[in-house]
């Protein structure tokens, strides 16, 4: 049965202040403020225990995301955390997001995530930003994972990397390739070793389309920079490019593992998980014989058209549409002409 290390030698901290397993965790009602727990506290407390007995028999439904990507063969975040934390022997990992803030309007993402969705959506999210806090009951720290947002224009993001400088931590963040952050290297240069996850979720178009707020061109600048940092400075560490397998993209996959061919690094698909309609089963068998080939094809592991979901991702695409004012017509004609025949 699956063991996951997040629930011995990591905590996580959400944007508004309190802990849970992962970042990839499924939100539940019983969470833990961390003005009211330390660490340890949490990861002694029943709600862990729990979590730790169900999966001496099989997944605890929290860990779904795991669940589907390790089914399908894909790199999952329980992955990706035994591996940081497999010599560790103590509460030596943070995973956190202390902001919001972010550059980018992505269709699958949301106000918690991205502050510009927030700005678009009239919401307001309460940040909880106080690093120092955190840190405090955590001495043996050795592994700090940074998320937004988009990580590097948050107002945080020097106090974290002087931290993991000063420590001589190892680093991990996920960054939209929107910016290349020139102020912050002298810094990166300090931590033990860096763990990079490079967003790439389309080329031309395709990444258009769904991530709106920068064009390819820029994206394509921004990834070829970190990857001549990587190579010139013989960075230590591991390149990863993480892309949401969605139904915006599955036609363009093969075409990401294209482009990514000439450089280092090691692609994950990620099927996405927690909007349904936005799955490959809201797409119909119509699309999908059309835009099939070897790399998506991976992905359809259980698939099944589902009428209910593909209703929503249409209405869903339509509504988004507007408020983007970038329409599935000029991106993805096949998908639009989809929407029009198939009611």
């Amino acid at each position: 049965m699956p063991v996951c290390k997040a629930l011995e030698n990591q905590v996580h901290v959400t944007i508004d202040g309190f802990y849970k397993p992962c970042c990839a965790f499924a939100y539940e009602n019983s969470r833990y403020p961390i003005t009211e727990y330390t660490p340890q506290e949490y990861l002694a407390s029943d709600y862990i225990n729990k979590i730790k007995d169900d999966m001496l028999t099989g997944w605890h439904n929290g860990c779904n995301s795991c669940e589907i990507n390790e089914k399908n063969n894909n790199q999952s975040m329980r992955h990706t955390v035994n591996f940081i934390c497999r010599k560790y022997d103590d509460i030596q990992m943070l995973d956190l997001n202390l902001n919001n803030q972010c550059n980018l309007t992505c269709r699958m993402c949301n106000s918690l995530s991205s502050s510009k969705w927030e700005e678009l959506l009239g919401y307001q999210n309460n940040n909880y930003n106080d690093f120092d806090s955190i840190v405090t009951h955590l001495p043996k720290l050795k592994h700090i994972k940074y998320q937004g947002g988009e990580p590097f224009i948050t107002k945080e993001i020097q106090q974290v990397l002087e931290y993991i400088a000063k420590h001589n931590c190892q680093f991990s963040f996920s960054t939209n390739c929107t910016l290349f952050p020139l102020k912050y290297i002298n810094l990166l240069n300090q931590a033990s070793s860096l763990f990079a996850t490079f967003s790439i979720d389309g080329v031309g178009v395709t990444n258009d389309y769904i991530r709106h707020g920068k064009y390819w061109n820029t994206i394509d600048g921004v990834f070829n920079k970190w990857m001549d940092y990587f190579e010139y400075n013989k960075i230590r560490g591991v390149r990863n490019v993480n892309t949401v397998v969605q139904a915006y993209n599955f036609h363009d996959l093969g075409n990401i593992v294209e482009y990514l061919k000439p450089h280092k690094v090691k692609w994950n698909g990620l099927l996405i998980n927690d909007i349904p309609e936005f799955t490959v089963n809201a797409l119909p068998e119509k699309y999908i014989e059309q835009v099939i080939n070897d790399v998506n094809s991976t992905f359809l592991t259980g698939y099944k058209f589902n009428h209910s979901l593909y209703i929503k991702l249409r209405d869903k695409t339509y509504e988004q549409d507007k408020l983007l004012q970038r329409k599935v017509a000029d991106y993805n004609p096949l998908l639009h002409k989809v929407f029009t025949e198939i009611d």
